[in-house]
């Protein structure tokens, strides 16, 4: 176990060697997590880490054991003993003289656990946007173009910073059929709420 003095805080704390493996924990995982204290003894730490979140969680600890870095922070998830994963912040400090890595872990409370989910959604819409095909322009009420995706650069021939803050009636537009697209029939002229508006080839 670690030393007793810090056995009284509620935290996940251990101690892992630069391999990874886990070498010493605290009573707070079995309390937490229900994880017993000889199966994570057996085990390295990223054994209970979230497939997704693995890349970055190995990246840490390398940055510490190669002493790029003494100390550092990241959020990762953390499986229980029921198979539920935890969103955990983790602050890690290492020792190079001694061969160790010190972690301490604090749960992260319900709001922020939302919070990090509504990040990766995000991440995830900007992701399947840039990979259209189509033009995507995305503005507000005051019909201000306020993002768009690689095609519509392509499309247009105009780079994003040329087009965010205009409005989407300085650009020639036409519906499919080439027929004028007069500015008073926009989505931004007919609409209180921000909306798409979506370019095709």
């Amino acid at each position: 176990m670690v030393s007793p003095n810090l056995e009284d805080l509620p935290h996940l704390q251990c101690l892992l060697d630069f391999q990874g493996h886990i070498k010493q924990v605290n009573t707070a995982w079995q309390q937490q997590l229900g994880i017993m204290v000889q199966h994570l003894l057996v085990t390295t730490f990223t054994h209970w880490v979230h497939s997704e979140d693995l890349a970055h969680t190995q990246e840490s600890l390398t940055q510490l054991s190669q002493g790029k870095t003494d100390r550092i922070v990241f959020e990762n998830r953390v499986r229980d003993i029921t198979g539920k994963y935890r969103w955990l912040i983790w602050v890690m400090t290492a020792s190079l003289t001694k061969g160790f890595i010190y972690a301490i872990g604090l749960e992260m409370p319900a709001r922020e656990q939302n919070e990090v989910r509504l990040r990766e959604t995000e991440q995830r819409y900007q992701t399947i946007i840039n990979q259209l095909l189509q033009g995507l322009l995305i503005y507000g009420v005051d019909g201000k173009i306020t993002a768009c995706n690689p095609s519509t650069e392509k499309i247009l021939g105009l780079k994003a910073e040329k087009l965010l803050g205009r409005s989407t009636w300085d650009i020639m537009t036409i519906h499919e059929d080439n027929s004028d697209f007069p500015k008073e029939s926009h989505p931004a002229a007919v609409t209180s709420v921000r909306v798409k508006f979506v370019l095709v080839r």
